[in-house]
């Protein structure tokens, strides 16, 4: 994935799931928000993002099987995620969480291997670490985590899904109150499951 492309993407991802903003700038209209063509998140590079989606709705993404597990009403699973017209933009609000799974669909690869090497530094006890007794929430020493970064740099993609992880609104990877980062692994690994029931064009 280039840089360009994951830029693109989470911009508009983190745009979308802005929770606390103290300017909601957009209206709302059936099962959509709608924003002025002129506003800075579905504009320009934002707006060639949401092209993507215009002719798309939740059945064209999901399997039938998770869509039948869900409590969705038959006109919703229906609706265009994107409505493109000249005087607003009209977005889904979902589209912020199916943006980030796009995002972890193409970086899949690379997340799965930083998984791997997770569990090995785990199993083979290397630095200082601190596993949850249930084996999810992985804690390193901030120190011990800076010096595998060399090593897990290596890992494709590992700058790109580091920074959703860590810089964005997906709060997934966080520095604690001790000073050390703290690593969800089973909740990743519920990320890269739920992309199964997914299909991307």
């Amino acid at each position: 994935m280039t840089t360009e492309e994951y830029n693109n993407i989470s911009m508009l991802y983190q745009f979308l799931t802005k929770r606390f903003d103290i300017n909601q700038n957009y209206t709302s209209s059936d099962y959509h928000r709608c924003y002025h063509p002129n506003y800075y998140g579905v504009r320009g590079n934002g707006l060639e993002v949401l092209k993507r989606f215009e002719h798309l709705n939740f059945q064209d993404l999901y399997s039938e099987e998770y869509l039948k597990s869900q409590f969705y009403s038959q006109e919703y699973l229906t609706s265009k995620l994107v409505i493109i017209e000249e005087n607003r933009v009209c977005v889904m609000p979902e589209l912020g969480s199916i943006l980030f799974y796009q995002l972890i669909s193409m970086m899949k690869g690379g997340i799965t291997e930083y998984l791997r090497q997770l569990k090995y530094i785990v199993e083979n006890k290397i630095g200082i670490f601190r596993l949850s007794d249930d084996g999810d929430l992985l804690k390193f020493d901030l120190r011990s985590y800076e010096n595998l970064l060399l090593k897990f740099e290596a890992i494709k993609d590992f700058n790109l899904f580091h920074h959703l992880f860590t810089k964005t609104n997906s709060n997934i990877i966080m520095l604690n109150w001790d000073n050390q980062v703290e690593i969800p692994i089973h909740e990743i690994e519920k990320f890269i499951a739920h992309i199964d029931h997914m299909t991307f064009r």
